[in-house]
């Protein structure tokens, strides 16, 4: 991106650590299962903004997908490109002005990348031009009104993030077509509730650390 709201080569060499632990283990299961819950498809063409390591990319084309994967950070993309991943196109570009062809992309996926960009509204203009009508956008944001959200301040990484809560998702998906979201990642202590068992929706909108929203560009 243009200019991130934080420098991810910070933390490139270290940032796959988290899903080593229980608790990411726990985090990542959840998120994966309603990302592909979500998905309108698989297989075929998919790109990717703000892939970091490759750690989404590397589920992506587990689903099918040949994936074409964008970031800013050449440390983050050193990281994806050491994993040898099968089916993905590693790119540096910035997701404020995308190298792509007005209209030109069917299937679109930005996963905890918005939040970052230095100028989001930017990033979604981009993302409405580079769409096609009927193709699909998949977002996976983090939650403002998440306790993650609420002591953001307290955490480097995340403190200057544009955090999104389930109704602002929902409005800016809502300017494409009309969309699905949900949450994930709620907390019970220090145990993912909804990695086990069924968070009634209203909770895993207002207190899961993970929202993902998935529309259809409508139009012809």
């Amino acid at each position: 991106m243009e200019a991130s709201r934080y420098d991810f080569g910070r933390i490139a060499s270290t940032y796959d650590g988290f899903y080593d632990s229980a608790l990411g283990r726990d985090i990542d299961r959840a998120e994966k299962r309603l990302v592909a819950e979500l998905l309108p498809d698989r297989g075929g063409r998919l790109l990717e903004i703000g892939c970091g390591t490759g750690h989404w990319s590397t589920f992506f084309s587990g689903l099918g997908f040949a994936v074409t994967a964008l970031d800013v950070s050449d440390a983050m993309l050193a990281g994806a490109r050491r994993k040898h991943l099968a089916n993905v196109r590693l790119l540096r570009q910035d997701a404020h002005h995308l190298g792509v062809r007005t209209a030109a992309v069917r299937r679109l996926a930005a996963i905890a990348a918005l939040e970052f960009a230095a100028a989001p509204g930017r990033v979604w203009e981009e993302i409405d031009r580079v769409l096609c009508p009927g193709g699909w956008l998949l977002v996976g944001v983090l939650n403002l009104t998440s306790p993650l959200g609420q002591s953001k301040a307290d955490d480097e990484v995340y403190r200057d993030a544009a955090f999104y809560t389930a109704e602002a998702l929902r409005e800016r998906l809502s300017r494409l077509g009309a969309p699905r979201v949900d949450g994930c990642a709620v907390m019970d202590g220090e145990r993912v509730a909804d990695a086990q068992t069924a968070a009634p929706r209203w909770r895993r909108l207002q207190e899961g650390a993970f929202l993902v929203g998935a529309v259809r560009k409508e139009g012809k």
